[in-house]
């Protein structure tokens, strides 16, 4: 199969985060084993999303592996002049949810599988697609694991998102918690009878906001959003209970630390200050998102081999996160770097251009040649 019919059945498969990635993965599993190359699918714990392993190539020290998602963002609420699922060409371009990102890559990698299969292949290539990408990188750690099981795991990622084949070497990381308070509700007219949860949200976020632009954080680049609340019924009522997320982008971990542990603090006096009026009061946090940051090094074998194989000789950052941070704490040499345009992602008439696939189709034959040198 080409590329193109390759993409052309991922997109079919609907794996919005919501849904299971189940049938398109089992795709990917068969597909594979028409060549004679074995997968491994890991479940999640509800046993709804697998993530995929594939080695192609010897059993060898110094791999690289291959990392996509296998799961799109939603379509409810865009609109689309072309069916989301259905893959349509309008000129050069390549229309359906996911085609940029990262089915396109994907299927790249795919179609790259027989010409793997027949290069005499020095050093393993292992195809690796996660679940639940779009909504923390929940199938990346599990991934993982499966990858540092193997006798020899590989030393190297390429995260295929889209980046039109520019090489990147580093993004922020992205961490966002929900802080919730139960109050006590009440009578407006009587407001020493109630806990109002709105006055003490809004307090927490306030407070958030000047730690936040505290020097020994400000300094760092970290980025605060104070993204949403909820809270309170009517204008008579005093809220019993109110709902804010905030989240931040950030370089420097010990940075962000200090905005946690802070937040943490703040939750803490606060709950304290409401219990002192009804001790049922409580303060609930609940982390919904945690991703490292990709950091730039020196001597990076990653950068060092796609720029042999792109003929590009400088790496870019991004202001997107990806899963390659994750890769790079677990000690592999890690770049991103595949096909598309990021301002396509998540977009209604989400598209890839022809020719970022040919380029990508391109890079990756470049990478059976060097794998296959003597």
């Amino acid at each position: 199969m080409s590329t193109l019919e390759i993409l052309e059945k991922l997109v079919g498969f609907d794996t919005t985060s919501s849904k299971s990635n189940r049938e398109m993965t089992l795709w990917i599993r068969d597909y594979l084993m028409g060549f004679g190359v074995q997968s491994a699918l890991a479940p999640n714990a509800e046993g709804t999303k697998f993530n995929l392993a594939a080695r192609i190539g010897p059993n060898a020290p110094d791999g690289i592996a291959l990392s996509s998602h296998s799961d799109v963002v939603p379509v409810e609420d865009q609109n689309w002049d072309t069916p989301p699922f259905r893959l349509t060409r309008r000129g050069s371009r390549l229309y359906g949810r996911g085609a940029c990102d990262m089915k396109g890559f994907l299927a790249c990698t795919l179609a790259a599988v027989p010409r793997l299969m027949a290069a005499e292949l020095k050093r393993p290539v292992d195809i690796i697609v996660s679940y639940d990408e779009e909504i923390g990188c929940l199938g990346t750690r599990p991934l993982l694991d499966t990858l540092q099981r193997q006798a020899l795991p590989p030393s190297m990622v390429i995260v295929g998102e889209p980046t039109a084949m520019a090489i990147v070497d580093s993004h922020p990381g992205a961490h966002a918690e929900i802080v919730r308070f139960f109050g006590r509700a009440g009578h407006s007219s009587r407001p020493e009878r109630a806990v109002s949860a709105v006055e003490m949200g809004l307090d927490f976020l306030w407070r958030l906001r000047e730690l936040a632009r505290g020097e020994d954080v400000a300094k760092t680049g970290l980025l605060l959003n104070l993204a949403r609340f909820r809270g309170g019924t009517a204008h008579n009522i005093i809220a019993g209970e109110a709902e804010v997320e905030w989240s931040a982008r950030f370089d420097a971990r010990d940075a962000l630390d200090k905005v946690v542990v802070g937040a943490a603090r703040l939750a803490r006096e606060l709950e304290i200050r409401m219990k002192s009026i009804d001790p049922a009061c409580r303060v609930e946090t609940e982390e919904r998102l945690d991703i490292p940051a990709l950091l730039p090094v020196r001597d990076n074998p990653a950068f060092a081999l796609c720029a042999r194989l792109t003929g590009r000789n400088a790496a870019e950052r991004a202001a997107y996160g990806t899963e390659a941070g994750f890769f790079q704490q677990a000690g592999l040499s890690t770049v991103v770097c595949g096909p598309g345009d990021i301002a396509q992602a998540h977009a209604p008439n989400e598209f890839i251009e022809e020719s970022q696939l040919a380029s990508c189709d391109a890079f990756l034959a470049r990478l059976a040649e060097e794998l296959s040198a003597p």
